[in-house]
């Protein structure tokens, strides 16, 4: 199964993200999951503690079944104040960007597999990028032309849904996690471990997942369509 189809990242001017972010932020509720229609997710993206730049944006999640009735979940995010490069995006598996943005967990991937290193006490991975990258939460590269851009990504995953289940992304799945699931982009670009993940050398032997998190949002359900029905920071043209 492939992880994206269609993937784009692109820049948008500075202007433009302000009409898009500044609008102001409308109220939002949860899906109930009873409407057979599209099901939509968004999350408001801000630096992460202690890290000295000034990051902001949104992440915009639609689900909808494919020809094939597999769900297909499509992914985008506009963000304000990146560093000229490449980062790695990813959703990880806890509700929370606070007190820090390490509370967002590991990459979010529920279903079996190898724990290398072996599990914590809570049944979960000691390290966090085994299998990394093919987690449920995986994602491809946001790239920026600098800290005064804003850079767009675009892609595809039928890894996830917006609905209960395994693979749904609002419910906790461990016992220690908060409900649902974040956004994290990362300093670095996320190369996918061509040669296999280093386990044993710490945050350094993890570069090839992006290194250390720089922005995190919490991604919350929402009951309406965010890019037709342009309320406040969820207008994206």
């Amino acid at each position: 199964m492939r992880l994206n189809s269609r993937p784009t990242s692109t820049v948008l001017s500075a202007s433009l993200f302000a009409w898009i972010i500044g609008i102001g932020v409308a109220g939002s509720a949860a899906a109930d999951g009873s409407s057979a229609g599209p099901k939509f997710g968004r999350a408001m993206i801000q630096t992460c503690s202690g890290v000295d730049l000034d990051i902001s944006g949104v992440g915009i999640l639609r689900e909808e079944p494919s020809d094939e009735g597999v769900k297909k979940v499509s992914v985008r995010l506009l963000v304000r104040g990146l560093p000229a490069g490449k980062h790695a995006v990813h959703i990880h598996e806890n509700g929370t960007c606070t007190p820090t943005c390490g509370d967002a967990g590991g990459h979010f991937d529920p279903g079996p597999s190898e724990c290398v290193g072996g599990a914590n006490a809570n049944g979960k991975c000691s390290t966090p990028d085994a299998n990394h990258p093919y987690h449920m939460g995986d994602l491809i590269n946001i790239e920026s032309k600098g800290e005064d851009s804003v850079s767009v990504m675009n892609t595809e995953t039928s890894r996830i849904t917006l609905d209960e289940g395994p693979l749904g992304i609002f419910q906790a799945h461990t016992n220690d996690a908060s409900a649902g699931s974040t956004f994290i982009i990362h300093t670095l670009p996320d190369t996918y471990c061509p040669d296999g993940t280093l386990v044993d050398l710490g945050e350094d032997a993890r570069a090839c997942a992006g290194g250390s998190r720089i922005a995190c949002g919490v991604i919350q359900p929402v009951n309406f369509d965010p890019e037709s029905d342009c309320q406040g920071p969820s207008c994206i043209p």
